[in-house]
């Protein structure tokens, strides 16, 4: 028989409300969640929220095991990218932006990075589990947040597009995940896999498809790097160090 469900500091019961950000615990007021956080975060984890701004990709396969992250680039950009028209008065958050850019078929030449971007608390509030508020709203801000941090990612230098055109592109298709870290946390993440193209129609169907077949999550060696740079991220925000 299931055990009734607790306030995670006090183990009072009745209306409680769990952690939005892993659901695996629950508190009956904020005061307690406050008490639990810096003991918590270091357990929480988010669950997945996906916007993909570009297409609907294919579902995701699982990868070859020959796969590997052999010789990982890291592009650190250690210093915050705020967004337009913040005023000093504005409340603001942090998003930790990482991930991958190029062509992920190539592990040898995979280029990570990372970022931080500031901008309204009140944006980042819509990608609260909990907010069943305006999708359209929600995917502007994803929109925002790719736009913002596009320059900084790879500079725009020209890479060989996905596709068979042979050609070399500057353009990104986005596969962008928004972990929500709690009204608590110090920091949110998010985790691009910006994928090199032409802009040719017949290599369309290649960017999609490898959006589903090598996003992080599926492929180990890469899921553990970009984590690293989450980790890492999250570090120098809670310590000021950015």
């Amino acid at each position: 028989m299931a055990q009734p469900l607790t306030c995670n500091v006090c183990s009072t019961s009745g209306k409680l409300k769990k952690c939005s950000r892993c659901s695996t615990v629950a508190y009956c007021s904020r005061t307690c969640q406050k008490l639990a956080w810096p003991t918590h975060k270091q357990t929480c984890t988010s669950p997945i929220y996906i916007y993909n701004i570009t297409a609907t990709a294919p579902p995701a396969r699982p990868p070859p095991p020959e796969s590997r992250l052999l010789t990982p680039t890291r592009t650190l950009l250690p210093t915050r990218i705020p967004f337009p028209n913040i005023t000093p008065t504005t409340p603001t958050s942090t998003l930790t932006y990482v991930g991958l850019v190029g062509d992920p078929r190539t592990p040898t030449t995979h280029e990570l990075f990372r970022c931080f971007l500031t901008l309204p608390t009140a944006s980042i509030l819509l990608f609260n589990p909990d907010n069943f508020g305006d999708l359209a709203a929600r995917g502007a801000i994803s929109s925002s947040i790719v736009g913002a941090a596009a320059d900084a990612i790879g500079a725009k230098k020209e890479r060989p597009c996905v596709g068979t055109c042979g050609q070399m592109g500057k353009k990104y298709r986005h596969l962008l995940e928004v972990y929500w870290g709690g009204e608590e946390a110090a920091t949110h993440d998010v985790v691009d896999v910006a994928i090199i193209w032409c802009e040719r129609k017949e290599c369309e169907e290649a960017v999609m498809r490898l959006q589903g077949e090598y996003g992080w999550r599926n492929w180990k060696e890469l899921g553990k790097a970009i984590q690293v740079l989450v980790d890492e991220g999250r570090e120098m925000v809670e310590n000021g160090r950015i």
